[in-house]
């Protein structure tokens, strides 16, 4: 499980993995010496790493809300030069939406997307500059 968490998330520390395993843990409140920390939840993690983002770049991009419903907002878009493109990819990689030529006061209509968690990566000019894990629940 921690691989798979490292691979979705690469820049977390192996600290932070560790402390959040534990805390997604079934005795995570009281650990003991037959059981330790528990079973952990990866439905747990996934859910606490949902606001964990990674600016690539380092400018100030960046999308809201999250969890989301029916509209995903963006910032920051407005001092990018070139084509700006937004793709959402669920959990394996399949590819859910993709806007083209997306300005700084724009959004997306994710009404018919289902509930999961999702990749959202932000293209300029087809280099990838921001990806942010978003859940979607309505």
């Amino acid at each position: 499980m921690a691989a798979c968490i490292w691979d979705a998330f690469p820049d977390l520390t192996a600290s932070e993995l560790r402390r959040y395993i534990r805390e997604s843990a079934d005795h995570a409140l009281s650990p003991d010496s037959l059981y330790g920390y528990g079973v952990p939840n990866a439905g747990k993690i996934m859910l606490s790493l949902g606001n964990h983002s990674v600016v690539i770049n380092h400018q100030n991009i960046g999308c809201y809300p999250n969890p989301a419903k029916d509209k995903l907002y963006f910032t920051g878009l407005s001092s990018m030069e070139g084509q700006v493109s937004v793709t959402i990819y669920n959990s394996i990689g399949i590819k859910m939406l993709e806007e083209k030529n997306i300005g700084e006061n724009s959004s997306l209509d994710i009404s018919r997307i289902p509930d999961s968690i999702y990749l959202v990566e932000i293209f300029v000019s087809g280099e990838k500059v921001f990806s942010q894990k978003v859940i979607i629940h309505k």
